[in-house]
């Protein structure tokens, strides 16, 4: 059938046998396939209704519609029967819209196509809608999707410039080759709603080639997909969206539910549900795969944590950078939750984001610099529960990454992570972990400056009930552990067991030029660098190994483990030439005689105020005097740079670091 030309309208096709076929709605007979498609509408043919229709191969397409304002045809129409087409041959799809058709309705049963099933593409081709056929009966009102399935290409295929076309209403796509393509420069603005997409060969859905500003959601549904279930591709294929209600699922030989990849920049995937994918949940690939956001989905890998499979439930990797993880739920799954890899993989933001039940990490960083984890304006990421680390650094090319307000360990209602908190390792240089926290001023007193509030955190991460150390340092140099809150006797309102199982901080194999505290230049000092470590199972900090050197510890607030305070142990090589200290009985004055200039730390060891940070003073060689009642006035060889609070008399405790190997001591004891 034919119907061509701006003046043939409102024609009506219904109850036809159009192609080859045994028998047609039992009725017997052999109709023989047509040479060329089985119903073309041409050249402003409008407003024509195909409806309770039988197209079976015939040897070009199905149905064409094709060239301006050949617009408003239904094809399906509001009949009980459905218009079906098979269509074995691969000459031609099943139905096929182009050259600027419009504002056509389709409604069809695609049994199956030698091609694709549903095509639309070319410019001006816009406004048409795969939908649903509804129709009343006297048993009431009823909806039919459109089903297209068994197609050897694309189910449906958007490409060509073609522009804000919608695909919905709880259309099925089943066993294609890919369900859905958008595909082209200038495939723009179409919209893929309510469909469900299973059993697809390669992709559930294909964005690619420079397609952009697309959305995909709501309320779609993909299952077993061969490869990926969406697949976004290419530079150029940006300002998509993909989410609302879409659940990704179900797909134990596929790659990723999402995969951004080979340019793709500035996509959208929100509030989707991903699971059951082999090689990981969501992936970011590649150079120039940059600026893209990740916000509000539930994410999990794999649904049994002890299966060989080992993917991150997230992968970043290959120079994809400057991308957005927020507001996740990532969880359940044999591998890490985040995994970034690479050098040329840099700058990505992962916040407030829930990372629990991995049999890995709870995220790992490889070798990729400059990536963020946590906030400075808080939030933080919740990381929990992992049989990993919470938080692994490793590799030389790990550098300059920074971890900041982040919940690592039973910081919720789950355990702690099985292993530690946080470890930097394999030559990771130049990290940070915390960072300042709020400071308070009390004016009771006009000598007392500024000091870090313990009960406000900032950027400090909170390092709790870990089953191994709350922060190992390990064969790395030139990372910074500041202002974090390492263990604790409490936790909000709660109060319980919330130390970590190993000691608080352990630095360690043959670490280098590492700074826990406040370790800043004097020109670049910043109150609240110091770290709150309390209530751990072992040292408070503990630094190890031979090779270990170049370790600093500055104005920490260090109380209540049950290991001790600071201990350096074995052959450590930071162990350096103690000053010699003394107290007079009755007097307020530390005097001591110094080898080597440095920093003096006071804290007082009195029963309520265990390890709690006094003042820092720079001593010179020689003979010092440090007057803690009266420091600008008495203290001879000593400037005071930092003063917290005025103590009482009683027990203290000192620590020394040498100004020119950075090297600190542990506390030493003074009554």
């Amino acid at each position: 059938i034919l119907v061509d030309g701006e003046s043939s309208d409102s024609n009506i096709f219904r109850r036809l046998q159009i192609g080859s076929a045994q028998e047609f709605r039992g009725v017997g007979g052999v109709v023989t396939a047509n040479g060329g498609n089985g119903i073309e509408f041409a050249n402003g043919a409008s407003e024509n209704v195909i409806e309770d229709c039988v197209l079976s191969e015939n040897l070009g397409n199905g149905i064409l519609l094709t060239g301006l304002q050949t617009d408003n045809n239904v094809i399906g129409g509001h009949n009980e029967r459905p218009v079906e087409i098979t269509q074995s041959s691969a000459s031609g799809d099943a139905v096929w819209i182009k050259d600027g058709a419009s504002g056509n309705e389709i409604a069809v049963t695609i049994k199956k196509s030698g091609r694709g099933g549903v095509i639309m593409e070319g410019k001006m081709t816009r406004d048409n809608r795969i939908t649903c056929r509804k129709y009343s009966t006297v048993l009431g009102d009823f909806v039919v999707p459109s089903e297209v399935s068994n197609c050897f290409g694309a189910g449906i295929f958007i490409g060509g410039e073609a522009t804000d076309n919608i695909v919905e209403e709880w259309t099925r796509v089943e066993n294609c080759g890919s369900g859905i393509v958008i595909d082209g420069a200038g495939t723009k603005n179409n919209c893929v709603q309510e469909v469900v997409i299973k059993n697809s060969s390669t992709n559930g859905i294909q964005l690619s080639n420079r397609a952009q500003y697309n959305h995909l959601g709501p309320d779609l549904r993909v299952q077993e997909s061969g490869q990926n279930g969406v697949l976004i591709t290419g530079a150029g294929t940006d300002f998509n969206w993909v989410g609302d209600s879409f659940k990704l699922s179900e797909s134990p030989h596929g790659r990723y539910a999402v995969e951004i990849t080979r340019g793709a920049k500035n996509n959208t995937v929100t509030r989707c549900s991903v699971f059951g994918y082999r090689l990981g949940g969501l992936a970011l690939i590649g150079s120039g795969t940059i600026l893209n956001r990740i916000v509000e989905n539930q994410i999990r890998n794999q649904v049994d944590p002890d299966s060989a499979e080992s993917a991150p439930a997230v992968l970043i990797e290959s120079g994809a950078s400057r991308n957005l993880i927020l507001d996740n739920e990532i969880g359940s799954g044999n591998g890490d939750g985040i995994r970034i890899n690479g050098p040329s993989t840099h700058g990505n933001i992962l916040n407030r984001n829930g990372v629990h039940g991995f049999a890995g990490n709870g995220i790992r960083i490889n070798d990729s610099p400059g990536n963020i984890i946590g906030s400075i304006t808080g939030g933080g990421n919740h990381i929990d529960d992992n049989r990993g680390a919470g938080i692994r650094i490793q590799g030389t090319e790990a550098k300059g990454n920074r971890v900041m307000t982040n919940d690592i360990g039973n910081t919720s209602f789950r355990p702690g992570n099985d292993s530690h908190g946080i470890v930097i390792e394999g030559g990771a240089e130049g990290n940070r972990i915390g960072g300042v926290r709020p400071v308070f001023r009390e004016s009771a007193h006009p000598q007392r400056r500024l000091a870090a509030d313990p009960e406000q955190r900032g950027a400090a991460n909170v390092i709790v009930g870990n089953g191994g150390d709350g922060i190992r340092i390990d064969g790395a140099r030139g990372n910074q552990v500041l202002g974090n809150i390492i263990g604790s006797k409490k936790f909000g309102f709660f109060l319980g067991d919330f130390g970590n199982q190993g000691a608080g901080i352990h630095v360690t194999g043959g670490a280098e030029n590492v700074c826990i505290g406040n370790c800043v230049s004097l020109a670049d000092r910043a109150f609240g660098y110091g770290n709150i470590v309390s209530h751990n199972h072992g040292v408070g900090i503990l630094i190890s190994g031979s090779e270990t050197t170049e370790v600093s510890v500055r104005e920490n607030n260090v109380h209540s483990n049950e290991g001790g305070r600071v201990v350096i142990e074995g052959d450590a090589s930071n162990r350096i030439k103690l000053p010699k200290l003394s107290i007079e009985p009755g007097s307020t004055a530390i005097r001591g005689m110094a080898s080597r200039q440095g920093y003096i730390e006071i804290y007082s060891d009195e029963e309520g105020l265990e390890g709690t940070y006094h003042l820092t003073a720079v001593v010179g060689r020689g003979a010092f005097v440090i007057d803690r009642f009266e420091p600008r006035i008495r203290s001879q060889n000593a400037i005071i740079i930092q003063e917290e609070l005025d103590l009482p008399t009683g027990k203290l405790s000192v620590n020394f670091t040498d100004f020119q190997t950075g090297n600190s001591t542990a506390l030493i004891d003074l009554e």
